[in-house]
């Protein structure tokens, strides 16, 4: 008993965490509250708007559900297959295109990969090779095979497939590159296109200069982490909606999650070190890269670079 409150002494940090987590505050003014941190969001949640856990509800699939199962199915017919088939099919001839060139190989088994990925910040500011990118965005999101199904015409629709599983096939997701110090490649911002597999420019440094205000907080984890590539996943999250509806959105979170385990792997087996990175600010990295916010979001990144 005495061991038992000397664990419980008020100067302990253990009762200090049992008295915070055994009950529940309430505000009685939490509406005229002019600072509100995100535990009282939380605790007041029944008197406020919650967006999250309002979206989360509105995701449920609910059971005989005739327009979602319409939805569904129309993809399933020849046009809706069609249209598929072209996910990510662009005309490239007005941009300035990079050649990612040959893979850096990951002699690595997956055993090993999983076992020594770890969340790195402090790199050395080094740079990374282009072959060791290629490896990363071709782990991360490209295309690994195809296949063809035979259409009710008759005809046959060739579909790409990629390293990470997409509902419905749709990929609504586009990984944007900030290189800040990659071997054989200019300073800039890029796109990658898996169809093609190449880098699409879209910004020089300048640009890239403004892009990394966008992720300056209290703490400038580019800045201090000497990271030489940003990852940045962009949603378009209306292609996923227009076919599942509120429930789609779930499927573009999935799929980014599945798209930064595999960079993290492949960073992994490079040697190299990665960590995700949540401090940025929509708005400014949207006005950067010419998005609404919308349509096309960011919605995470990911630093890469050589461990320190």
């Amino acid at each position: 008993m005495k061991k038992i409150q000397s664990w419980l002494n008020k100067d302990n940090l253990v009762y200090s965490i049992l008295a915070k987590n055994a009950y529940n505050t309430r505000s009685p003014h939490v509406n005229s509250t002019g600072f509100r941190m995100a535990s009282l969001h939380y605790s007041e949640r029944e008197k406020m708007d919650n967006v999250a856990e309002t979206f989360l509800v509105n995701s449920f699939l609910k059971r005989n559900d005739p327009e979602i199962q319409t939805s569904i199915s129309s993809y399933l017919i020849d046009d809706g297959m069609k249209m598929v088939s072209l996910t990510s099919r662009e005309d490239l001839s007005g941009y300035n295109l990079f050649d990612l060139g040959d893979s850096a190989p990951l002699d690595i088994s997956l055993g090993d990969a999983i076992v020594r990925r770890r969340s790195v910040r402090d790199f050395t500011g080094d740079p990374v090779s282009l072959d060791s990118l290629a490896t990363i965005l071709r782990a991360a999101a490209g295309v690994s095979a195809s296949a063809e199904a035979k259409l009710s015409s008759g005809e046959l629709a060739s579909f790409n497939l990629r390293t990470v599983p997409s509902g419905g096939g749709l990929y609504p997701i586009d990984i944007y590159i900030a290189v800040l110090d990659v071997k054989k490649l200019p300073k800039g911002i890029y796109r990658y296109q898996p169809i093609e597999d190449k880098l699409i420019e879209v910004g020089n440094n300048e640009k890239l200069q403004r892009l990394l205000v966008g992720f300056s907080g209290s703490v400038d984890m580019i800045k201090s982490s000497n990271a030489t590539v940003v990852l940045l996943y962009v949603a378009k999250s209306w292609r996923s909606m227009r076919k599942y509806g509120n429930r789609g959105l779930r499927f573009v979170f999935q799929e980014i999650g599945g798209m930064t385990q595999n960079l993290h792997l492949a960073v992994a087996g490079l040697g190299l070190g990665s960590v995700d990175c949540a401090s940025f600010f929509e708005d400014d990295l949207h006005k950067t890269l010419g998005l609404d916010g919308v349509y096309q979001a960011v919605i995470h990144t990911t630093l890469v670079g050589t461990i320190a």
